[in-house]
């Protein structure tokens, strides 16, 4: 009587080449799931104010982006100039962790395209300090010394 089935050596042989192919593949995952970066983008392309100083960028609960076209977004929420103290407000209620914060200490990151002009940034500006906000950062990009 026969109980086990006799394996051929070249089943065997092939199981043992995929075993390090898999290995390989399995650590290249691995490698590239630890090495990239996954970071929110913009609502909208911008090209952004250019600065010579170099800070390091913390992510702000509150992300304000305005677009050379004047399309202005909150949080990546389109907005109007007008609606922008009320929208402020709203998103401060949203989450309790705002709430908690003093409007000094809650800051909001403001992202402009380099063509949008100056005056009507000073608008939303006064907009922004008018729901509170007392702390800006305006987010720029780094010139390359030549």
């Amino acid at each position: 009587m026969r109980f086990a089935a006799a394996v051929s050596s070249s089943k065997l042989d092939e199981d043992d080449n995929l075993v390090p192919l898999i290995n390989v593949v399995f650590l290249m995952l691995i490698f590239f799931m630890v090495a990239g970066q996954i970071s929110q983008q913009d609502g909208e392309l911008l090209d952004p104010i250019q600065s010579a100083t170099e800070a390091s960028l913390d992510e702000a609960p509150l992300q304000l982006v305005i677009t050379k076209n004047g399309r202005i977004l909150l949080n990546n929420m389109l907005l109007k100039v007008e609606q922008l103290p009320q929208s402020i407000r709203q998103a401060r209620e949203a989450r309790p962790v705002y709430q908690a914060l003093e409007s000094e200490a809650l800051e909001m990151q403001v992202k402009v395209d380099a063509a949008y002009p100056v005056g009507e940034l000073r608008q939303i500006l006064r907009a922004v300090h008018a729901s509170g906000i007392s702390k800006l950062v305006l987010v720029t990009q780094q010139v390359q010394p030549t």
